[in-house]
């Protein structure tokens, strides 16, 4: 592997950890600046979060025929900050229109709680940049191989719930996790709602498929 692919291969991976690792970020867009906290869709294979309803459209811009809104509504997330080292998704956001869609919406609120905002958003990545090396928007795996098994791996995980503060303490090396709920899980970890907030949980190796996953819980005792 010579040395420029191996430092895009280098960047995918971190941006696909950070995104991970951490369930929100900052939104910078048309209405400007702020907090926000997301969600992978699987199925969509994109991001979902609550946003402010988009400005106006202009007369140059151009109309999605299916949601009658502007087709160019181009965002940055920053995650988890708009510090150096962090990662920017150039994302391109879209209404959640569908009725099908807003189990996502119901995801999101089984993270984070009720939102501020009321309409709802999904994101496909465009692009993402972390120090300094671009990586192309279809290089971004959303999709989640254990989406199909991971309502009854979660049950599996909360079955025993009162382990997870200490075992997230014992796997991390961080402490202030008291309580904590099981409420996502992908090949790299396991998304755990707490008092503070979403804590992360890694696996002890990537599990790709549902056998793995099944060994990596045994692993951590669960």
């Amino acid at each position: 592997m010579n040395p420029e692919t191996n430092q895009n291969e280098n960047a995918r991976a971190l941006v696909m950890m950070l995104m991970r690792t951490f369930s929100k970020g900052v939104l910078e867009d048309e209405a400007g600046v702020r907090a926000a906290k997301y969600v992978f869709a699987a199925r969509l294979e994109r991001l979902v979060f609550p946003a402010p309803k988009p400005k106006p459209l202009r007369p140059d811009q151009q109309i999605d025929p299916a949601t009658g809104q502007g087709a160019d509504r181009h965002a940055t997330l920053h995650i988890p900050d708009e510090s150096v080292g962090a990662v920017h998704l150039h994302i391109q956001l879209f209404p959640l229109a569908d009725p099908g869609e807003m189990e996502f919406a119901d995801r999101w609120q089984v993270y984070h709680g009720r939102p501020g905002e009321a309409h709802w958003y999904s994101a496909k990545v465009v692009g993402a940049k972390v120090r300094g090396v671009v990586v192309d928007g279809p290089e971004v795996i959303l999709y989640n191989p254990l989406a199909d098994d991971e309502p009854r791996l979660l049950r599996r995980i909360n079955a025993v719930r009162g382990k997870l503060p200490r075992l997230f303490a014992e796997v991390t090396g961080m402490g202030g996790v008291s309580e904590a709920t099981a409420v996502g899980l992908d090949p790299m970890g396991i998304d755990l709602r707490t008092r503070v907030g979403v804590a992360r949980l890694p696996m002890p190796e990537l599990a790709m498929d549902v056998a793995a996953a099944e060994l990596a819980l045994t692993r951590l005792g669960l």
